[in-house]
């Protein structure tokens, strides 16, 4: 149980970082290309695609995407642990806000 204490923050703060970083780079991109146009589609592979190419908007989408999604990977990390350790309560409560989470992008994308 103290290793799952452990290491749960470090996903956090690394996922934050890494962010961080990202979007950083994306403003410094912006302030070299002035005229950089906003991406057209939110379409995850070709935003990652612009932003390999210096798109200085699809880059900081990169980052917010990474901030997004990292307490989801918490989230998921969790329910890994608990599904080791046989934790029944730990599997019930993280699958339930894993659906709420899951439900929650599918009706926010439409």
């Amino acid at each position: 149980m103290n290793k799952k204490n452990i290491s749960l923050p470090k996903i956090y703060k690394r996922g934050a970082d890494a962010s961080f970083i990202i979007i950083l780079l994306g403003l410094i991109e912006l302030l070299i290309f002035q005229g950089a146009n906003k991406p057209n589609t939110l379409n995850i592979l070709h935003l990652f695609y612009q932003a390999l190419h210096f798109s200085p908007y699809a880059t900081m989408y990169t980052g917010l995407i990474l901030l997004i999604s990292t307490p989801i990977a918490v989230l998921l990390a969790i329910l890994t642990i608990s599904i080791i350790q046989k934790s029944i309560k730990e599997i019930a409560l993280s699958s339930i806000i894993l659906v709420i989470i899951i439900i929650a992008i599918i009706f926010g994308i439409r």
